[in-house]
C-alpha cells in the first residue's frame, strides 16, 4: 500500500485507510493538516499536539523528537534516590525525564525514539567500561550493543550531544567509553574510576533539639550531601513542636565498592570520598588511548572524574 503525502496534528487514534473507493480517514480531523510532498515542516507550531506521520498501511505512527535531557536508570534501584540524584546531580527536574530500564533492549528502545538527545544520563550498575541491566551485562562497545542501536544500514540515527555515567568504575576503561560516544556522534562522555554509592539517609531530630545539637548531628553529612538539606535553624524551629524525621540522599566514591557507616572512622577516609574530591580530568579523543595505558599500568588507581571531549571546543 502506498505511503500517503500527509501528515496530521491529531491524536494517536487517527487513521488513514486506502479502500476500493480510495482513502477513508476515521478520527479526530479537527486539527489535520495536509503538507506538500517535499515534507517541509509545516510553518506554525502546535506544542501541545504530537506530530504523526502517515505510514505503509496508512497508520499514523508518532515522529522522532528532540528532547533536553533525559535520565535513565535500573528498575531496579529506589526511584525517590533516582529522582534526587537528577534534580541534585545533573538539575533535571522533571519526573518525566526519569525513565526506569529492565534491559538492554529496553534502553536503546527509549534512546532510539528520540533523534537528539541534548544530555543523557545512564545510572546503573557496572564495571570497568560496561554497565549491568537486567540481567546482561555487557562492554559499552560491544558489537552486541552495537547492534542494538543501529538499522539495517548499520547506522545510529540518534544524535546525543553530552553522555554521563553513574556506575562503578566506568571510567577505568576510557577507550570502551569513547567508542560508545562515538556512535552518537556526541560532544562529550563523563563518568567516574572508582565505585559509586547513592544512600538515602533518614534521621530522627527529638522535641527541644536546638540549632547547635542538629548541626553537630548533620555535621557528617553535609559534604556528602546531593538532594537539599534545610538550614540547622530552620530545622530547630521545626523541632519546638515536637520530633521531627528528615530524609536526604548522599553520594561519594568508594574505592573497593563498600558502603561507609557515618560518621566515617578517620582510617577510612582515604577509602571513601565524597564525589568533589574526585580528581577532575577532561582529555581529548586522541589522549584516550594514552590515557588507558596509564590506568592499565597503575597499580592503584586514583579517584577521578573523566571527561572526554570528542569533538573540538566540546568543553566549552
Amino acid at each position: 500500500m502506498p505511503r500517503r503525502p500527509l501528515c496530521s496534528f491529531t491524536n494517536p487514534d487517527f487513521l488513514s485507510t486506502r479502500g476500493t473507493t480510495g482513502w477513508h480517514d476515521s478520527g479526530d480531523r479537527v486539527h489535520q493538516v495536509k503538507i506538500p510532498r517535499t515534507g517541509r515542516p509545516f510553518s506554525f507550531e502546535q506544542p501541545k499536539k504530537r506530530i504523526l506521520l502517515a505510514k505503509k498501511g496508512g497508520i499514523a505512527r508518532s515522529a522522532k523528537q528532540t528532547i533536553a535531557e533525559l535520565f535513565l536508570y535500573d528498575s531496579d534501584m529506589d526511584r525517590r534516590v533516582q529522582l534526587k540524584i537528577a534534580k541534585g546531580k545533573y538539575n533535571i527536574s522533571n519526573p518525566k525525564s526519569v525513565v526506569p530500564i529492565n534491559s538492554w533492549k529496553a534502553l536503546a528502545k527509549k534512546i532510539l525514539s528520540f533523534s537528539k538527545i541534548d544530555h543523557l544520563v545512564l545510572s546503573f550498575h557496572a564495571y570497568s567500561g560496561g554497565m549491568l541491566i537486567g540481567i546482561e551485562a555487557k562492554d559499552l562497545d560491544a558489537k552486541s550493543v552495537k547492534k542494538l542501536f543501529t538499522n539495517k544500514k548499520g547506522i545510529v540515527t540518534t544524535k546525543i550531544e553530552k553522555i554521563d555515567i553513574d556506575g562503578c568504575n566506568v571510567a577505568e576503561r576510557p577507550t570502551r567509553l569513547a567508542r560508545f560516544a562515538k556512535w552518537f556522534a556526541a560532544r562529550q562522555i563523563s563518568a567516574y574510576t572508582w565505585s559509586l554509592v547513592f544512600q538515602r539517609i533518614k534521621i530522627k531530630f527529638a522535641k527541644g533539639n536546638n540549632e547547635g545539637e542538629i548541626k553537630k548531628i548533620l555535621a557528617p553529612y553535609r559534604k556528602f550531601v546531593i538532594s537539599s538539606l534545610q538550614k540547622a535553624a530552620t530545622l530547630a524551629h521545626r523541632c519546638k513542636s515536637g520530633s521531627l524525621r528528615i530524609a536526604f540522599v548522599i553520594a561519594y566514591g568508594s574505592e573497593d565498592g563498600t558502603h561507609a557507616t557515618f560518621p566515617i572512622p578517620s582510617r577510612q577516609e582515604k577509602y571513601i570520598k565524597p564525589l568533589s574530591s574526585a580528581r577532575e580530568r577532561s582529555i581529548n579523543l586522541p589522549n584516550v588511548a594514552s590515557l588507558q595505558k596509564e590506568y592499565d599500568d597503575s597499580i592503584i588507581q586514583s579517584f577521578e572524574h573523566v571527561t572526554i571531549n570528542l569533538k573540538k571546543n566540546a568543553s566549552r
